[in-house]
């Protein structure tokens, strides 16, 4: 059984993680944006991302279940 602590460090690095995916997303979808000319507004990109976020999270969840 997992002690308070490490549940705690588990759930902050998830966190930090999913931070790191969407900032990349974010990132490379405006570069796209820039060199395309059919561009996604700001509301879309962050629908994706948070999209993206989320089926991370729950293949993170997965993987530690399993």
């Amino acid at each position: 059984m997992l002690t308070d602590a490490t549940e705690s460090k588990r759930r902050d690095f998830r966190v930090t993680d999913a931070a790191a995916v969407f900032e990349q997303f974010v990132a490379k979808e405006r570069q796209r944006r820039q060199n395309s000319d059919d561009p996604i507004t700001d509301l879309e990109m962050f629908n994706r991302a948070t999209e993206l976020v989320l089926r991370y999270l729950k293949n993170r969840q997965a993987e530690i279940k399993s």
